[in-house]
């Protein structure tokens, strides 16, 4: 049936008595021409009148005795079956919308009062919610870490060998005690160096995550990528089997207590590296880096968040202002 046809059919069932009435119209029109030209009625108005009273008697009997209500009833159905599902959607919609919102009015008067750089990056229902300055970049510190162990294993596993003794206890002590020497060792001996985590930035779309010629520790980053980081090690991964990311998310599980500052301070179900480093100015002032990323666990269902924060006036300041962005993230997801 063509589309004209379809939707000469969905009007006369939407506005069905119309139509009857234009159909019965018709019809009486017809029989009473007929019947005037046969029986050479002159009084053609009485003779309409007469059978169209006659038709109103026999459709009440008909409808009386057929129930052609039901067919008002399917098209009432219709009409409900549809309204249900445009509130459904609608429903949906809005609930997506209010997380963002009730996120970022959570994060708003945090993020006011601060005149230092901050971005804030939440992964969960399957949605990114950012804030402001999610593509403004900041220098990992210690974070970058997460991004060495994952390259390692990649490595290791793509060149068909295997981590020693000695091997596992430098990539322990570089997650859990964030030893900066064992990262150097595997990171240059291990996993390729410095070219190779660029390549495995490029690999993962983190496109705006950039590796310093000289220091892993001054790879910049955005909160959006450090998400992508983290999808990487707690979903479903190309990059990494399941056995990897259960290894490296063990060691975030075990990260020493003086370290488990920012989203650390949620509870002790919680992934993280944190990372921190004080950025000596030029004009001698000295500031501090304190980034935090991890998974949490909130009401048996984990989300992942980045925190990155740039010109902390001292290293206390920084964890505070993690812990306040942490906490009120925490309470809205908690509370969905």
């Amino acid at each position: 049936m063509s589309i004209i046809g379809l939707l000469v059919v969905y009007l006369m069932i939407s506005y069905w008595f119309i139509s009857f009435l234009l159909i019965l119209a018709l019809v009486l029109l017809v029989v009473q021409t007929v019947l005037a030209r046969k029986y050479h009625f002159r009084n053609r108005l009485s003779l309409y009148l007469v059978l169209t009273m006659c038709f109103w008697l026999s459709a009440t009997l008909v409808v009386s005795q057929l129930h052609i209500p039901k067919v008002v009833a399917v098209h009432r159905l219709f009409q409900t079956t549809k309204k249900a599902t445009d509130t459904k959607q609608a429903s949906e919609t809005k609930t997506t919308d209010t997380l963002e919102t009730r996120l970022k009015n959570a994060w708003q008067p945090i993020l006011t009062e601060q005149k230092n750089p901050v971005s804030i990056a939440i992964w969960a229902d399957g949605q990114l919610i950012t804030d402001q300055n999610s593509n403004e970049r900041f220098y990992t510190a210690s974070i970058v870490k997460v991004a060495v162990a994952t390259l390692l294993l990649h490595t290791i596993r793509e060149n068909g060998e295997t981590l020693d003794e000695d091997d596992l206890e430098s990539l322990r002590s570089m997650i859990e005690d964030s030893d900066n020497e064992d990262t150097t060792y595997l990171l240059d001996e291990k996993a390729g160096g410095l070219t190779a985590l660029q390549a495995m930035f490029d690999t993962l779309n983190m496109n705006d995550t950039k590796v310093d010629e000289e220091s892993w520790g001054l790879t910049q980053t955005t909160a959006s990528d450090q998400i992508k980081l983290l999808r990487t090690v707690f979903e479903t991964s190309d990059y990494l089997t399941k056995e990897e990311q259960a290894q490296i998310q063990e060691l975030m599980r075990n990260v020493s207590d003086e370290q488990r500052f920012g989203i650390g301070t949620l509870s002790e179900n919680v992934a993280l590296k944190n990372g921190w480093l004080n950025d000596e100015k030029e004009d001698g002032s000295e500031t501090w880096i304190v980034n935090s990323i991890g998974q949490v666990s909130s009401n048996d269902t984990p989300y992942l968040v980045a925190i990155l924060s740039a010109d902390n006036d001292t290293m206390e300041s920084g964890e505070n202002l993690l812990a306040s962005l942490a906490a009120a993230s925490n309470n809205v997801l908690n509370s969905k």
